[in-house]
């Protein structure tokens, strides 16, 4: 998670993404989502966290640490989510943490985070094909 934790922690990964899907921009271009998944390949029918960390759309190099991210994941395909509901938590830092997700499933999954902030909402919407079973 070197771009992650701007070479502080862990190291780049995940499902197999079908292109570059560890980081994006929000739906309304002011946030820019950086992640990564611990372990870095994302296992099968096993639990797994996230990494995340919320910047400035515009600026990369501002970091938020006082917005609120949720996370989840659907596979849009069969019309549903996971069977775990996520739990997300932030360090001091500005570091989320993303725990208790599972995809129970192989095929293609959206993992979806949404940045809260006084009562305005952006999302980001990665797919990854998922998972070596």
């Amino acid at each position: 998670m070197a771009r992650l934790m701007m070479a502080t922690m862990l190291g780049l990964a995940a499902c197999e993404a079908t292109e570059a899907n560890d980081e994006g921009l929000t739906d309304g271009g002011s946030y820019y989502i950086y992640w990564d998944s611990i372990p870095p390949i994302i296992p099968f029918n096993q639990p797994f966290s996230l990494s995340a960390m919320v910047h400035d759309g515009a600026d990369r190099s501002l970091m938020y640490t006082d917005r609120e991210l949720l996370v989840d994941a659907t596979m849009p395909a069969h019309e549903h989510g996971m069977e775990t509901i996520p739990e997300v938590t932030r360090s001091e830092s500005g570091v989320y943490t993303v725990d208790g997700m599972l995809f129970h499933m192989a095929g293609e999954w959206e993992l979806v985070f949404q940045v809260v902030f006084e009562g305005d909402t952006e999302t980001a919407t990665f797919t990854l094909e998922c998972c070596e079973q």
